[in-house]
């Protein structure tokens, strides 16, 4: 139960008292309380507890956990239902105000909906204050916001979004969530989202995550045919520039492919079709090649600060990752891609350039396909029938490998080549930690430490997920081999495999060099093809 302001008021007036006529360790006697001669931690201890308790409020995701597991991250809804109370306490004295003032609005959570307007207006009202440049992270839900809104409603939204955001001077993260089941809801949340990217003023933003929820009949009115304003594009650009974490998805309900058109993947097109544009309009990506960068080392005005890189449930352009990864290749630390189609091109390609970055400590592949180009076919699926459970590895996989090949009959082999042609997963597993009993805890606990160390120059970057921890040394990749008309599974079998080991060693080299653990690899892989 929280104190009275009477009482809060004695415990200011008294430690105001004790301050100006207690002198310091250099001899000097304050002469009045200000900003540059009390901090937080000279405030009662009742009132520090109060604000670390129900101010200090924690982000929704940690670097602990996996990204691609946790559901659509949000906010302890529950402790909002004492900021009133809070709040209250402002009005106690006007330098507990000021000094409450960055925790009070470091995280700041807006609904949006079709008939929810007040916080939007609420949000404006902050921008407008004094308070605007203790903001730290905005996550905004947004739902429904279609029909049941009238147009002058909708373009106060969009004026709200625009004056409001580039006054938010210290924002650091932004979360956005769009819900909504209606193809009209999801191009307005689009245009809203743009303001995002397209705004002037965000020179601290350094985390970004999107989601999308909803829309099983997404048409293909892709917002890439909506122009920017003239110099928009460079502006998101330099948007990017600075930007540590990118967090892109898509929830699917109904089952909707992932060929299909959808909402984070129109707009991924867009940002990555932005920045694939107005990065080097001369540099042709789609040639790039998959085993090494461009000879010509690129200049430091073309380099992204991107450090995590997290999508799930999007299909990419292969010329538009290829780009993003060649950007920042020397920044990448973390990439986690789930349920990601690559249009016209190659996954061993992107595996191999992904094996040369110089500080990748972590990875997480679940699920990658590969679609037909224009005018190809994809040879249908087959399903596969094998163990489920995930067996340990003894360091020598080439045996799991061949005695897979043996147990597939000749009449089997002998289809691949043709139009019924073979289709299959290839998993790689990491084991979990309750498989492995041998464990070292120590080594484990060493590796939590040094990752914990390893991210001292990202202190005021709470959400950018580029370092490591244990559940980092347990983890799947899942890679979906996809032949060609004519091509013979067991040949792309043959190529993945040595790419990913490869891949898995640069890695490791890069976590040991960092003070980490190595990642733990065991192959699994099904018996036969059905």
């Amino acid at each position: 139960m929280f104190p009275t302001r009477a009482s809060l008021a004695r415990k200011v007036s008294s430690r105001r008292r004790k301050l100006q006529s207690t002198p310091d360790q250099d001899n000097e006697v304050p002469t009045g309380i200000t900003n540059s001669r009390i901090t937080i931690m000279d405030l009662p201890p009742e009132i520090k507890a109060m604000i670390v308790f129900c101010l200090a409020i924690p982000p929704p995701e940690t670097h602990q956990e996996s990204k691609l597991d946790g559901k659509s991250p949000h906010f302890d809804k529950h402790r909002y239902d004492v900021m009133p109370d809070i709040i209250s306490l402002r009005l106690v004295n006007k330098t507990f105000s000021m000094l409450a003032a960055k925790h009070l609005f470091k995280y700041i959570h807006v609904q949006a909906a079709c008939v929810v307007t007040t916080s939007i207006y609420k949000l404006w009202a902050l921008s407008q204050s004094q308070y605007a440049g203790c903001v730290r992270h905005l996550s905004i839900d947004m739902s429904h916001y279609c029909d049941a809104a009238k147009g002058s409603v909708k373009q106060g939204l969009e004026q709200v979004f625009r004056t409001s955001l580039p006054r938010l001077s210290g924002l650091e993260t932004i979360q956005c969530h769009f819900t909504s089941m209606r193809m009209c809801c999801q191009l307005y949340q689009h245009k809203l989202l743009r303001q995002v990217f397209t705004s002037e003023d965000h020179t601290r933003l350094k985390n970004i995550h999107i989601s999308f929820h909803g829309v099983p009949n997404y048409s293909k009115k892709s917002i890439q045919d909506d122009m920017l304003p003239s110099g928009s594009g460079e502006q998101v650009v330099q948007l990017l520039k600075d930007i540590r974490c990118l967090d892109l998805r898509q929830y699917d309900f109904g089952g909707r492919d992932i060929q299909n058109p959808s909402p984070a993947g129109d707009f991924a097109a867009w940002l990555l079709g932005v920045v694939e544009n107005n990065m080097d309009q001369d540099f042709n990506w789609s040639q790039l090649p998959g085993s090494s960068f461009p000879a010509t080392t690129m200049p430091k005005t073309c380099r992204l600060a991107l450090e995590t890189l997290v999508l799930d449930g999007i299909p990419l352009q292969y010329s538009a990752l290829m780009c993003l990864l060649t950007l920042a290749r020397r920044s990448l630390r973390r990439v986690e891609l789930r349920s990601v189609a690559l249009q016209s091109g190659d996954w061993c390609s992107v595996l191999s350039v992904m094996g040369s970055l110089p500080h990748l400590t972590y990875f997480r592949f679940i699920r990658l396909r590969g679609l037909a180009t224009p005018g190809s076919t994809l040879i249908p699926p087959r399903q596969l029938s094998g163990p489920s459970s995930v067996e340990e590895s003894d360091g020598d996989d080439s045996d799991d490998y061949e005695s897979w090949d043996d147990e597939v009959d000749d009449e089997d082999r002998g289809d691949e080549g043709s139009d019924d042609g073979g289709f299959s997963d290839l998993n790689y597993e990491y084991l979990d930690s309750e498989d492995l009993d041998w464990w070292d805890e120590d080594a484990s606990d060493q590796g939590s430490e040094d990752d914990v160390s390893n991210d001292e120059d990202d202190e005021e970057s709470d959400d950018d997920g580029s370092n490591g921890s244990d559940a980092d040394v347990f983890h799947a990749i899942c890679l979906e081999v996809v032949c060609w008309r004519n091509d013979n599974y067991f040949d792309r079998l043959a190529e993945l495999k040595p790419i990913v080991q490869s891949l898995v060693h640069r890695v490791n080299e890069n976590r040991s060099a960092n003070g980490m653990c190595p990642l733990m690899e065991a192959y699994h892989t099904t018996n036969k093809l059905a």
